[in-house]
């Protein structure tokens, strides 16, 4: 989308991919087509890829690109991120993370120590595993 090609996808929102809340469909992408339906998905793409479409195509490809330019370029995640940053300072959340820093060691700890101990993992991964869990996190095995 950010070279200004229109972006073709299904219509199903999943939790991972939040596609509603990136696109307005038929707006700054393509309209969607049915989820798993790959014949559909070829009759929209042949269908916006001919002449007649070709104008309109053009257009949902530029907002697209627009869109993309205004929520993913550098500068727009790089005031994403100073925005996160801001609020976690005002929250202290750094203060937080600190204090709970020595009973994150100790879960760290386990699992690398689980890791070291579990007759699933390769040999090697294991005593490196149960080296981290002494060396880096305080573990002392029982």
């Amino acid at each position: 989308m950010a070279l200004g090609c229109g972006c073709l996808a299904d219509n199903v929102p999943t939790e991972k991919n939040q596609a509603d809340s990136l696109f307005s469909f038929g707006e700054n992408s393509l309209p969607a087509y049915p989820r798993n339906d790959v014949a559909k998905a070829v009759d929209y793409a042949v269908h916006w890829l001919s002449a007649e479409k070709e104008q309109a195509l053009y257009e949902i490809a530029m907002r697209g690109r627009e869109l993309v330019m205004e929520r993913h370029s550098v500068q727009a995640r790089s005031r994403c991120l100073a925005e996160l940053f801001e609020r976690l300072a005002a929250q202290k959340v750094f203060e937080k993370r600190m204090q709970e820093l020595p009973e994150r060691r100790k879960q760290i700890a386990r699992a690398f120590a689980f890791l070291g101990n579990n007759s699933d993992v390769a040999a090697e991964l294991g005593s490196a595993y149960a080296d981290i869990a002494k060396r880096y996190c305080n573990f002392v095995f029982s």
